[in-house]
């Protein structure tokens, strides 16, 4: 599917970052027609399709963007918001530590800022090393919000890398939130291959990466 490049502000002046032409996504024909791909600054997710938004791209490479559905008025509640730290340490140390009490422990001896506090509500699985698959309470009974985080923290302390994807979405389409979230998941195995799924106490069973 073609990339659709969404209207950034950047921190410093420059071209965007490069977009394949194309993308690939592994989805299941149930799913054709639902999922576009949507670019900020060289990064690139699979979410709904005919949703429109905006993006920002850090001075430091952090990328940021919320897309909503372009034909809902007033705000239904549904949105995908990603983020990526891109080179800020501290931001990546400090995001990470809401989602991984290792990371949350950690923090201290890093010597970034004190631990940040977890979403309330957050309900977590680790679907493999760093990456995490979680839930939320939603704003109302027919929204579901589900996500998928990554870090290298507290090992990567180096390059650190956090990296997250919410996906707030009515109940009825919960196939469609996996889709999106499965998507980001395979896209996670340029750090690491996935292993393992979500159990049944969360709202997604998300599956492994393409390693």
């Amino acid at each position: 599917m073609t990339v659709i490049s969404l209207p950034t502000t950047y921190g410093v002046p420059g071209a965007p970052g490069p977009y394949p032409a194309t993308v690939r996504v592994l989805a299941p024909p149930s799913a054709a027609g639902e999922i576009a791909a949507y670019g900020v600054g060289g990064a690139v997710v699979v979410g709904p399709s005919g949703w429109a938004g905006s993006g920002q791209v850090g001075a430091d490479g952090g990328v940021s963007f919320t897309l909503e559905p372009s034909e809902t008025s007033p705000s239904s509640g549904e949105s995908l918001v990603f983020q990526f730290d891109g080179a800020c340490v501290g931001c990546s140390w400090g995001d990470a530590s809401a989602y991984y009490p290792t990371v949350a422990q950690a923090l201290p001896s890093a010597g970034t800022g004190p631990a940040s506090t977890p979403p309330p509500g957050l309900r977590s699985v680790s679907l493999g090393s760093g990456l995490l698959g979680y839930s939320l309470p939603a704003a109302n009974t027919t929204l579901q919000v589900n996500g998928v985080a990554y870090t290298n923290l507290p090992a990567g302390t180096a390059s650190p890398v956090f990296e997250n994807l919410a996906v707030t979405l009515p109940t009825s389409q919960h196939p469609l939130a996996t889709v999106i979230l499965n998507a980001l998941i395979a896209n996670e195995d340029r750090y690491v291959c996935a292993s393992g799924s979500a159990p049944a106490t969360t709202s997604l069973v998300l599956t492994t990466g393409g390693c």
